[in-house]
């Protein structure tokens, strides 16, 4: 009741002030209540350009005081504010006219118009719109450079019309208005000048063509330009002279242009002297316009020749460019000596392959081998016939676990040559010493890592690196060392060394190994410990103990490892912190 009576009498004492100074200003009572903002609509959108648009405001309202300010506002986001891109235009109360400038082409925008009093700013209704592209603006170039099958022409692009060209280049047709769903060449992308070099064309024959480009609209031409190709004597080019030998040589040709008439002659002539003509030496390689290959004879050891290759139409015989050659002496055979594969423990595949008999027959061919370095025909050898060509031949009577040494060899009536060396290794057999230890496994065709040409397997050491020691990081997860599988032990062991810094501990251990020359040992997986279980006599050195593999039981139980009794031949998991043998292994 009591703030009811003060309010009444404040109220009282305004009106009276106000009452009492209206003679001197009128606007007084009128200012004390004003209490919104102004009410203001958006015109809508017209004159929609690439980069432009109209549109303003109609003012239905001041809110009861001057308007300070009013425009639009516009932005790429819905709800435009002031504190967006605005124009500033006429204030009153009366609607306005406003341009928006400097737009994106092809690009959506909201706007709004905006009225701006002393109580704050009004927005009219929110409108949205889209700016336009327009096609490209393009020309054509003169077209230069006319041959029986192509042109030199183009294009320049002033103007992308709003949108980026994504293709551009000329267009061409027998008849008139060319477009791109004629033959066409693209020539890469962007405004500006291009250069055109249409090829294919049919000698003697009027063509039109026309410029594109094309943006998001469509595609614009240039203007249509005219021309005829026209007729020549052929236009051709030399093969590189190969299959050199001292009587022979191999060469050819491949016609660019016929010059617009039948090729009725084609070949390729040689002489000793630069320059040959159809005169001197030639081939004859039929009619037509299509690439040919020509066999060169009768030719003398040791000499340089000179070959050209010639086309004839009715307008007459074309030369291409020259090549030289020097035909060979008679030499020893030149050959490779395939890689062995299909590797046993006594057997191997290998071969060679003969490039040249060096100018004389070849008699005999094969292989040879030895354990030591360059053997030759006077070790083992295989006879694979005669003749050149690539051949296979069988190595048999081999030692397990041995390093070998083939070369293929080929016998012309001169001598004898060899191919390059291979070296292979002889498949070591289980219980075998061999790279630093104990071989105890060699892996089949189901295996990680299996070749089925070159053997592969594992080595133990031949004692225990450990007799008590922890596998490590009891209760931490070792991200990755889950790998169980014959070929996983070793990714196990980096992963362990990676999430564990215990320092003794059996991958560590394991790794850290450097035995009989050897640095890449490894703590074995699930899988390679059991093996090595099930070959313990034949590797020897075990306990009747538990010896800890690398991996990890699984993430959820973390203070756990699997681990191979080499007594019971169980696998099972034990905490980490105990402590249990270790006999680390490595592959080869």
């Amino acid at each position: 009741m009591k703030k009811y009576i003060l309010y009444t009498i404040a109220i009282t004492s305004i009106f009276f002030l106000i009452r009492c100074e209206k003679d001197e200003n009128p606007d007084l009572l009128k200012t004390v209540f004003i209490n919104k903002v102004p009410e203001i609509k958006t015109v809508v959108l017209s004159e929609i350009t690439d980069s432009s648009a109209v549109t303003g405001g109609i003012i239905n309202n001041d809110g009861g005081a001057k308007i300070t300010s009013n425009g639009v506002c516009w932005s790429i986001s819905p709800n435009p504010s002031i504190n967006d891109t605005k124009t500033i235009d006429s204030i009153g109360k009366e609607s306005f006219i406003s341009k928006l400038t400097t737009l994106k082409p092809f690009t959506t925008y909201y706007v709004r118009a905006y009225a701006i009093n002393p109580i704050g700013v009004a927005y009219g209704n929110a409108l949205t719109f889209k700016t336009s592209t327009n096609l490209a603006k393009i020309t054509t170039k003169d077209i230069t450079d006319i041959t029986d099958s192509s042109v030199i022409c183009g294009g320049d692009i002033s103007s992308d019309g709003g949108a980026e060209i994504n293709a551009r280049g000329v267009c061409w047709s027998t008849w008139q208005n060319p477009t791109i769903n004629d033959s066409k060449t693209m020539d890469s992308i962007g405004i500006g000048s291009f250069i055109s070099n249409p090829k294919g064309l049919a000698p003697n024959t009027t063509f039109y063509l026309k410029a594109y480009a094309t943006n998001g609209v469509g595609t614009a031409y240039g203007e249509e330009k005219t021309f005829t190709t026209i007729t020549s004597i052929p236009k051709l080019t030399t093969f590189s002279i190969s299959s050199i030998t001292y009587n022979s040589a191999i060469s050819g040709g491949n016609i660019i242009s016929t010059g617009g008439l039948p090729i009725i002659a084609k070949g390729v002539c040689w002489n000793t002297s630069p320059k040959p003509t159809i005169a001197d030496n030639k081939t004859e390689n039929g009619t037509g316009s299509t690439a040919f290959t020509s066999n060169i004879t009768g030719l003398n050891p040791s000499t340089s020749y000179y070959v050209r290759a010639y086309a004839t139409n009715n307008l007459g015989t074309a030369y291409s460019n020259e090549e030289s050659f020097i035909t060979l002496q008679p030499t020893l055979p030149v050959l490779t000596t395939n890689n062995a594969t299909s590797i046993t423990d006594t057997t191997a595949v290998s071969g060679g392959n003969i490039a040249s008999d060096g100018g004389l027959n070849i008699i005999e061919k094969g292989v040879c081998w030895s354990t030591s370095q360059n053997p030759t025909i006077a070790n083992n050898k295989t006879i694979n016939g005669s003749g050149t060509g690539s051949f296979i031949s069988n190595i048999v009577g081999l030692n397990s676990g041995t390093m070998n040494y083939v070369r293929a060899y080929a016998t012309n009536s001169i001598g004898t040559s060899y191919g390059n060396q291979v070296i292979f290794t002889t498949s070591p057999k289980v219980g075998q010493f061999f790279q630093g230890g104990i071989v105890a496994y060699i892996l089949k065709p189901f295996d990680i890592g299996f070749d089925l040409n070159i053997p592969h397997g594992l080595i133990a050491s031949q004692s225990d690196q450990s007799s008590s020691v922890e596998w490590g990081c009891s209760g931490i997860s070792i991200a990755g060392a889950d790998g169980i599988l014959i070929g996983t032990g070793n990714q196990n062991t980096i992963d362990i060394l990676n999430g564990c810094s215990t320092i003794s501990i059996a991958a560590r251990i394991c790794s850290n190994l450097i035995l009989n020359g050897y640095s890449d040992w490894y703590l074995p997986s699930k899988d390679e410990l059991y093996i090595l279980y099930l070959n313990k006599i034949a590797i020897g050195g075990f306990a009747d103990e538990m010896y800890w593999s690398s991996t990890e039981q699984n993430t959820i139980y973390s203070q756990n490892a699997y681990y191979q009794h080499f007594y019971y031949g169980n696998q099972d998991w034990s905490n980490k912190y105990n402590t249990h043998n270790v006999r680390a292994v490595r592959s080869f």
